[in-house]
């Protein structure tokens, strides 16, 4: 009999994507998805993890809040405590909403945007 194991979550990013690199210098990439249940109800939390070229896009998109969508395989592990953790491979992820990781202070955001009065359009 065959088998098939893919879940999709649309969900909030828990903290910032945390972008490393393993082996030989491949890229990964982890974060947490929360996903809403309801009013008055616990969200599940998956940790999702993504590879290769992907994994170096996502870590400069996905910041806490961000709203995504994974799609991928997933296992569950019961940990010490005896609670569930669920772990998926991102094959698959969307980034629903555009947020903007903070600049690091106000120089390089005048920088960014670097107005001149000269260029008035009058």
């Amino acid at each position: 009999m065959a088998s098939y194991n893919q879940i999709t979550i649309i969900g909030n990013a828990g903290r910032d994507a945390e972008l490393s690199y393993y082996g030989d210098g491949k890229p990964m990439c982890k974060f947490s998805v929360g996903v809403n249940k309801g009013k008055d109800k616990d969200s599940d939390w998956f940790n999702v993890v993504v590879f290769g070229k992907q994994a170096e896009w996502l870590a400069k998109d996905i910041v806490k809040g961000s709203n995504v969508m994974v799609v991928g395989p997933h296992e569950s592990n019961k940990g010490n405590d005896g609670k569930t953790y669920w772990s998926v491979k991102g094959n698959t992820v969307k980034v629903l909403d555009r947020k903007s990781k903070p600049k690091e202070n106000w120089d390089d955001i005048l920088e960014a945007i670097s107005i001149e009065i000269d260029d008035e359009p009058f």
